[in-house]
């Protein structure tokens, strides 16, 4: 009686491992399954950021001191490698202004003429620009000058 009880258990237990295996089997599918789901849904959340970052270089090419850093939520804008919001405001102004005029030689807008306000903030020498630029001046006393030669 004893005999035939044991080897019922054994047939248990032996049910119960294989079940376990099955188990830890199809767990172990499962986690990489997810593990891949989750580098595709990443993939897919980077693209755009890639695909305009890799368009950006080949587009606007070389602006010298100003850089574009594509994150996953869009674009920070750098002079110096200084964030934006870190740079001096005269470093804002010139910025924008090599910015500005790369977008509009990208797109071919070289009849398009940039204005700089706020140009009395940029003490140092202004970058060379291939179409018109109208700087613009407002000083104590004198009001606004405006003016297409740089200041």
């Amino acid at each position: 009686a004893y005999t035939a009880q044991a080897a019922g258990y054994a047939g248990v237990i032996a049910g119960a491992t294989k079940a376990r295996d099955e188990a830890v089997a199809q767990a172990a599918a499962s986690r990489a399954e997810a593990e891949r789901m989750e580098a595709m849904l990443d993939a897919v959340r980077r693209a755009p950021s890639e695909d305009l970052r890799r368009r950006l270089g080949d587009t606007l090419g070389d602006m010298g001191p100003v850089s574009l850093h594509v994150t996953d939520t869009g674009v920070d804008v750098r002079f110096d490698g200084r964030e934006w919001r870190r740079s001096s405001r005269g470093r804002q102004v010139v910025c924008g202004l090599i910015l500005r005029d790369a977008l509009r030689q990208a797109s071919a807008l070289r009849w398009l003429p940039l204005l700089v306000d706020d140009a009395s903030a940029w003490s140092g020498t202004w970058p060379a620009c291939a179409g018109q630029v109208v700087y613009m001046v407002t000083a104590p006393g004198d009001g606004l000058t405006v003016s297409e030669g740089a200041p």
